[in-house]
Protein backbone atom coordinates (compact mmCIF):
# COMPACT_ATOMS: atom_id res chain seq x y z
CA UNK A 1 0.00 0.00 0.00
CA UNK A 2 1.27 3.57 -0.50
CA UNK A 3 2.88 5.39 2.54
CA UNK A 4 1.95 8.06 4.76
CA UNK A 5 3.07 11.66 4.24
CA UNK A 6 5.70 12.89 1.99
CA UNK A 7 7.49 9.59 1.56
CA UNK A 8 3.41 8.37 -0.10
CA UNK A 9 2.92 11.63 -2.13
CA UNK A 10 6.66 11.19 -3.43
CA UNK A 11 6.21 7.65 -4.33
CA UNK A 12 2.73 8.47 -6.18
CA UNK A 13 4.42 11.24 -8.25
CA UNK A 14 7.16 9.21 -8.78
CA UNK A 15 4.95 6.52 -10.93
CA UNK A 16 1.98 8.44 -12.16
CA UNK A 17 3.95 12.49 -12.95
CA UNK A 18 5.37 14.97 -10.01
CA UNK A 19 2.04 16.89 -10.04
CA UNK A 20 -0.22 14.19 -9.19
CA UNK A 21 -0.81 14.34 -5.82
CA UNK A 22 -0.38 18.39 -4.59
CA UNK A 23 0.03 17.82 -0.94
CA UNK A 24 1.46 15.30 1.85
CA UNK A 25 -1.58 15.88 3.56
CA UNK A 26 -3.89 12.70 1.30
CA UNK A 27 -4.74 9.12 2.37
CA UNK A 28 -5.24 6.41 0.04
CA UNK A 29 -7.71 3.73 0.44
CA UNK A 30 -8.25 0.74 -2.48
CA UNK A 31 -11.88 -0.26 -3.54
CA UNK A 32 -11.56 -2.92 -5.24
CA UNK A 33 -8.48 -2.29 -8.29
CA UNK A 34 -8.45 1.08 -8.38
CA UNK A 35 -6.92 3.39 -5.35
CA UNK A 36 -8.43 6.47 -4.21
CA UNK A 37 -6.32 9.08 -3.03
CA UNK A 38 -8.01 11.60 -0.77
CA UNK A 39 -6.33 15.37 0.27
CA UNK A 40 -5.84 18.64 0.82
CA UNK A 41 -3.60 21.42 0.48
CA UNK A 42 -0.56 21.97 -1.22
CA UNK A 43 3.15 21.57 -0.51
CA UNK A 44 4.31 19.28 2.80
CA UNK A 45 2.25 21.09 5.26
CA UNK A 46 4.72 23.78 6.70
CA UNK A 47 6.80 26.82 6.18
CA UNK A 48 5.27 29.06 3.30
CA UNK A 49 3.30 28.64 0.59
CA UNK A 50 4.26 30.18 -2.34
CA UNK A 51 0.49 30.34 -3.39
CA UNK A 52 -0.94 31.84 -0.14
CA UNK A 53 2.08 34.09 0.08
CA UNK A 54 1.69 35.48 -3.83
CA UNK A 55 -2.24 36.21 -3.21
CA UNK A 56 -1.69 38.55 -0.19
CA UNK A 57 1.09 39.79 -2.13
CA UNK A 58 -1.19 40.40 -4.76
CA UNK A 59 -3.88 41.42 -1.90
CA UNK A 60 -1.46 44.29 -1.12
CA UNK A 61 0.24 43.19 2.05
CA UNK A 62 3.79 43.82 2.70
CA UNK A 63 6.91 40.79 2.62
CA UNK A 64 6.70 41.74 6.57
CA UNK A 65 2.53 40.99 7.01
CA UNK A 66 3.49 37.60 4.37
CA UNK A 67 6.45 36.41 6.79
CA UNK A 68 4.32 37.06 9.49
CA UNK A 69 1.72 35.25 8.63
CA UNK A 70 3.69 32.16 8.34
CA UNK A 71 5.95 32.27 10.44
CA UNK A 72 4.30 33.86 13.96
CA UNK A 73 6.28 34.66 16.90
CA UNK A 74 9.73 35.19 14.90
CA UNK A 75 11.27 38.17 14.57
CA UNK A 76 13.09 39.87 11.16
CA UNK A 77 16.43 41.38 11.45
CA UNK A 78 18.93 43.21 9.74
CA UNK A 79 22.02 41.04 9.00
CA UNK A 80 25.08 43.35 9.39
CA UNK A 81 27.13 43.87 6.45
CA UNK A 82 29.92 42.32 5.41
CA UNK A 83 33.02 43.71 4.60
CA UNK A 84 33.33 43.90 0.79
CA UNK A 85 35.87 41.76 -0.59
CA UNK A 86 39.11 43.05 -2.62
CA UNK A 87 38.37 42.39 -6.61
CA UNK A 88 42.06 42.89 -7.40
CA UNK A 89 43.90 40.35 -8.68
CA UNK A 90 47.41 39.96 -7.61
Amino acid sequence: MIGKGEAGRLAVDRRLGWNTVPSNNFTARREGDTVILDGVGQGHGIGLCQCGAKGMAEAGASYREILSHYFPNTTLNLAPKVAEASTEIR
